[in-house]
Formats: structure tokens, C-alpha cells, sequence
């Protein structure tokens, strides 16, 4: 059996509730989940498709972050940012139930704890050197250095996207510290948790599910973020909060409509989420409508790309985006910025077929540029080790 056609099967069956009310099922079959064998596969994916995925998430991510370069309408960008990260998180509960241990939680602290602190004492230096440069220069800026160390140190610990915002103002990095305890989370659980332990992570994700991921714009729920994101070790709130999303998404699929889908419900589905993006588009940021939207975009948009993951494997570009996703996540935001401050300098980017040819230039660069990160070996060991043996170099 070749690798590409091994099925990741972590579902099983659950008991049956004859007496349990409706309005409660998704409840409960959302506590059972941990209870799943490895033997079922009424959810499967290959590694093929799950590479695919990946690549087309983060080829939406880079869309998203090109914008100034690029200049897609601001709503259909915003639709992105509805479900592009969401369906990274929703993705690895597609995956193997794996053993939460000692050592797993140093390979996801290896794979993606280092690179952020790494990355961020970088972006980071350049806030303290940038003033003592201007100083030698005779153009000397005011700085607090005490006060710009004590936030940074409060910004590397919460690792959320306004602490990171007011202490290096390159955001991306958030995801990194959100995937780190997700995993962990997940591992959790899976494995350790008892069923009232999972009750209370559901139950407070699903209140941070609402006010980190579909509460965004409404005014009065901005200062309420911002507080929370504010105060969230390793962004441990709003990876409860993805867990609760992930764990609602994968019962969905495995309703017996869902999961025994026909061709006629794939389609229905696809323009339910074109409907969604019309309707985001026409309803104001602050409006209730809005959230509504935010809830069901995620869910709909990976059960979209799920079902047709047979299609998006099959594209060739799509897996070597997805073989090299989070080198490409890592090295995507510094090169969107420096393509779309310097170019428009020298060419004009008011045609559209100007604006895609250079979106394929971005593709290219950010693609080339983590290969070529991954031929330094100093680099590729700190920044892509893949567990904590390899980032010590026992492997």
C-alpha cells in the first residue's frame, strides 16, 4: 500500500441516545468524541488531500496579506479572514488521536513554539536598534526602552494578535503560539480529559468561540477582545475557542446527510457559501446578521473544501503549497511587505491583469524563498525542525 492512499481515520462509532432530547445530541456527541477507536473511517483523508488543503488555505493567506499589492475588494477579503486560519485549526482533528505526552509537547514546542520566539526576538531588536541608529544619526527619537521591554515581554508570553500588534506590529505571528496550544489542547482532549473536564474546555470554548472568533466587529465587543487577547498565555482562549469550532465542524460531517453526501449536496453546498459571500458583503460590519455569518462561514467553508478535496488533490501546485505551508507562513508576511512597498514605486498596479501577474510573482517568491530557507541548515534546524530531538541535532 503506497503512503498517499493511508486513510488518517480517528472517528468511531458513539453510543446510540434513544432518550436523549434532540436540541442535546450535538452536545453529547461532541463530549463523546474523545471516545472515537482509530477503526472507523466515516471521516477519512488521504495525505494527499490533506497537503492539498493545506496549500490552498495558505495561498488564501498570502491573498489576504498582499492586499495593498494585490487589491481585491476589502469585503471578499474579510470573507477570507472568515474561515482561512479557522480551517487550518479545523483541519488536525481530521487527523490520528495521538497520546498527549512529555514529548510530544516538546515536538510542538520545537516545531512551532522556537519559531515564534525566534522570529519575534528579531521583528523585535529592530524596535530597540531602529531608535539608537536615528540617536547616531543626530536624529534622536524619544524611547522608553524599560516600558518597550516590559510590553514586548508581556507581547512574547500572550503571543495574541493585539499584544503583538503594540509590541512589533507584525501580527502574523500569532498563529504560531494559537496552533501550539490548540495541539495541546486537542492531545488533551482527546486522551487525558474525563467527560466533565471536556464539558468545561466545550463550554468555555464556546464562550471564547464567540467572543475571539465570530464577535469581531459589533463596537461594544472590540474593547472586550482586545482585554481578553490581552491576557491569554500562549493565546490558550482562543485556541479553546477553535477547539470548540473544530469539534462542532467534524460532528457536523459526520451526521449520516453529511457524511453519505451526494453530487447534487456538494453543489448545494458550494452556493450556499457563495450565498454566505453575497451576503457578507452586503450586511454592515456592526450588524447581528454579520455575526450569524461569521458563525456558519468557517463550518461551511471547510465542509466545502472538504467534500471536494478529491478535486483540489489532484492539483499538483496545490500539494507543493501544502508540502511547504508553514515554511511559506513563516517567510509570506515580511516578502508581501517588501514586494508591495517597493513596487508600486516603480510599475502601476491599477490594471487587474497587472495585479494578478503579480500575485503569481508573490506565489512564486514566497514559495522560493522557503525552499531556499530550507537549504540553510542553521535555519531549516531552528526555524523547521519537525520535533525536539531535530532541534537539538540528535537526528
Amino acid at each position: 500500500m503506497s503512503l498517499n492512499s493511508v486513510h488518517w481515520c480517528p472517528r468511531s462509532t458513539r453510543p446510540s441516545m434513544p432518550y436523549c432530547p434532540k436540541s442535546l445530541r450535538l452536545k453529547y456527541e461532541i463530549l463523546d468524541y474523545a471516545q472515537k477507536t482509530k477503526d472507523m473511517n466515516k471521516l477519512s483523508i488521504t495525505i494527499n488531500e490533506s497537503t492539498a488543503i493545506k496549500g490552498l488555505l495558505i495561498i488564501l493567506i498570502i491573498l489576504g496579506h498582499a492586499q495593498p499589492l494585490i487589491q481585491i475588494p476589502g469585503r471578499v477579503r474579510s470573507f477570507i479572514y472568515e474561515f482561512h486560519v479557522h480551517c487550518f485549526m479545523i483541519l488536525p482533528l481530521l487527523y490520528p488521536i495521538k497520546q498527549l505526552s512529555k514529548g510530544r509537547i516538546k515536538n510542538y514546542f520545537a516545531r512551532l513554539m522556537v519559531p515564534y520566539i525566534l522570529l519575534f526576538l528579531l521583528f523585535f531588536s529592530g524596535k530597540i536598534i531602529a531608535p539608537c541608529i536615528s540617536y547616531l544619526s543626530g536624529s534622536p527619537s524619544h524611547v522608553n526602552y524599560v516600558e518597550t521591554i516590559i510590553r514586548g515581554g508581556h507581547s512574547l508570553i500572550m503571543g495574541g494578535y493585539f499584544p503583538l500588534g503594540n509590541s512589533i506590529e507584525v501580527r502574523y505571528l500569532w498563529f504560531l503560539p494559537v496552533m501550539f496550544s490548540f495541539l495541546f489542547l486537542r492531545d488533551y482532549y482527546n486522551t487525558v480529559a474525563s467527560k466533565m473536564n471536556r464539558a468545561i474546555l466545550l463550554l468555555i470554548g464556546a464562550i471564547f468561540y464567540f467572543i475571539l472568533w465570530v464577535c469581531l466587529y459589533p463596537p461594544y465587543f472590540i474593547e472586550i477582545k482586545e482585554t481578553v487577547m490581552d491576557w491569554s498565555p500562549f493565546s490558550i482562549w482562543q485556541a479553546l475557542g477553535a477547539l470548540f469550532m473544530g469539534l462542532t465542524t467534524v460532528v457536523l460531517l459526520e451526521k449520516s446527510y453529511f457524511s453519505n453526501i451526494s453530487k447534487a449536496l456538494k453543489i448545494v453546498l458550494l452556493f450556499t457559501l457563495v450565498a454566505i459571500l453575497s451576503l457578507y458583503c452586503m450586511t454592515p460590519k456592526s450588524s447581528v446578521y454579520r455575526i450569524i455569518l461569521n458563525v456558519i462561514t468557517p463550518i461551511n467553508a471547510f465542509m466545502v473544501i472538504y467534500y471536494y478535496k478529491n478535486i483540489l488533490s489532484s492539483l499538483k501546485v496545490l500539494r507543493r503549497f501544502g508540502e511547504h505551508s508553514f515554511d511559506i507562513y513563516i517567510v509570506q508576511t515580511p516578502i508581501c511587505i517588501i514586494m508591495y512597498t517597493i513596487i508600486p514605486k516603480f510599475i502601476s498596479i491599477d490594471s487587474a491583469i497587472v495585479r494578478a501577474f503579480l500575485f503569481l510573482i508573490v506565489l512564486a517568491v514566497c514559495y522560493y524563498s522557503a525552499q531556499l530557507l530550507r537549504h540553510i541548515k542553521i535555519v531549516n534546524r531552528l526555524l523547521f525542525s519537525r520535533t525536539w530531538d531535530e532541534l537539538m541535532g540528535k537526528k
